[in-house]
């Protein structure tokens, strides 16, 4: 993705900001990252494939802050596959917040697009 969500966060004031998504994405994220890098704080763009819990614990290691919030913006699809991505997903969310310790809120933006 484009990283929209989390760049707003960024523009908001948010500290620290990780933005992820799939290899084949951190390109157009880091492209994202910089036109935007003229906020205060800082963004970090990281691969995170849910299916590899050992980037998710890598994620965890880097994380700081005094709260810490997952927003997930469109992460499900394509529909055929959102079983399997939804278990994914939320043990990748529990891998985060099981390791943090204070705040945290988890937010989940999504649109069916399937009718």
């Amino acid at each position: 993705g484009t990283g929209v969500g989390g760049l707003a966060c960024h523009v908001l004031g948010a500290r620290v900001v990780h933005l992820t998504d799939l290899a084949s994405q951190v390109p157009l994220l880091k492209s994202n990252a910089e036109k935007n890098s003229h906020c205060a704080g800082e963004l970090v763009v990281t691969e995170l494939d849910w299916r590899k819990r050992d980037q998710s614990r890598a994620l965890v290691k880097r994380l700081r802050g005094n709260s810490l919030l997952i927003l997930c913006c469109e992460v499900l699809y394509p529909r055929s596959s959102q079983d399997a991505l939804v278990n994914d997903l939320f043990d990748t969310i529990l891998v985060l917040l099981s390791s943090w310790h204070g705040p945290a809120s988890v937010v989940l933006a999504y649109e069916e697009r399937s009718r």
